[in-house]
């Protein structure tokens, strides 16, 4: 695998986390199902995942595009509907989202050609190559979830890694994220407690998962001598909590664009102008505008789906 790709898919990938299909077990709120017959609402339902067994390996991560022009899933992550003469949002415009929400913030779905042509590559062909061999192992838990209504939920992301005896990068076409498959946690996800560094509230409404968070700080080995490290703020995440899969997953959030440079600099080197890279950025900038109102941020957003999986140890890189 070339590692300077994959060093970019990792950053994107990890604006955390994580297109999926529906789940036929879901909920339909379109549907009597799940529904209370009297009229007093949506009638909670046992989640088939509930207590400990709530834990998934992503096995899919995906950058949305437009289709058509215009139309990108995503979150309205700043409050308003900006069109190309709204100062606030940088004279970028929003998008509308496939369901028709309007105010849609993902540049990172005009940013995603550019990237591509730079690098040479098929970005998300890239980051599925490193699901399939094991190089990108992105882990949720959802502690505390019992029913499809519960709002005393925590969410715990973790980097992954496959178990000691787990032979599946070897193989000539690996496929490393499957169902059932036991995990190990990456010791640099956890204190010294055994606790995820990465734990934020999170409800379950009709069986949709939200979570919000004003920081998620991520630290991802890269090589021996390079860690790739993001700093995703004001984050939303969504999915729908299915009998053994998260579905229609989404994340939204921004980037720095200082910080993003800093990571890109640290993994790509001389190899890749500093120039370049700011002018790409500031070009796609639209939130976080500074008193000068110049936008200091790049909004993402990256559709995911996982499936479940078993929560093995903690590993300590011995």
């Amino acid at each position: 695998m070339d590692w300077k790709n994959l060093a970019w898919g990792a950053l994107l990938s990890s604006s955390l986390v994580f297109a999926g299909c529906g789940d036929d077990d879901g909920v339909d709120p379109g549907t009597d199902a799940g529904m209370d017959m009297d009229g007093g609402g949506a009638e909670p339902m046992d989640l088939d995942c509930g207590g400990d067994d709530c834990f998934f390996v992503a096995d899919d991560l995906v950058i949305p595009t437009e289709d058509p022009p215009g139309v990108v899933n995503g979150f309205d992550l700043d409050g308003r509907v900006s069109d190309d003469t709204d100062a606030e949002g940088c004279f970028q415009p929003d998008f509308t989202s496939p369901d028709g929400t309007m105010g849609v913030d993902n540049q990172l779905a005009t940013l995603a050609p550019t990237l591509e042509g730079a690098l040479g590559s098929d970005l998300d062909a890239t980051i599925a190559e490193a699901l399939g061999d094991g190089s990108i192992i992105i882990l949720m838990e959802l502690d505390g979830a019992e029913t499809t209504e519960d709002d005393s939920v925590t969410l715990n992301l973790y980097l992954g890694e496959l178990t000691a005896d787990d032979t599946c990068a070897m193989d000539a076409e690996p496929m490393c994220i499957t169902a059932g498959k036991t995990f190990d946690i990456n010791g640099d996800s956890v204190d010294a407690s055994g606790n995820a560094l990465i734990s934020v509230p999170a409800t379950i409404t009709g069986g949709t998962l939200m979570a919000e968070v004003d920081t998620l700080e991520l630290n991802i080995p890269f090589d021996e001598g390079t860690n790739i490290e993001l700093t995703i703020r004001n984050a939303t995440v969504r999915a729908d909590v299915g009998s053994d899969t998260l579905e229609n997953g989404l994340i939204g959030g921004q980037l720095n664009i200082e910080e993003l440079i800093t990571t890109v600099m640290a993994v790509g080197g001389e190899d890749i102008p500093v120039g370049l890279v700011r002018s790409t950025l500031e070009t796609v900038a639209d939130l976080d505008a500074d008193a000068d109102g110049v936008c200091q941020a790049v909004s993402v957003g990256i559709e995911f789906g996982a499936v479940g999986a078993t929560k093995g140890d903690v590993a300590t890189g011995a």
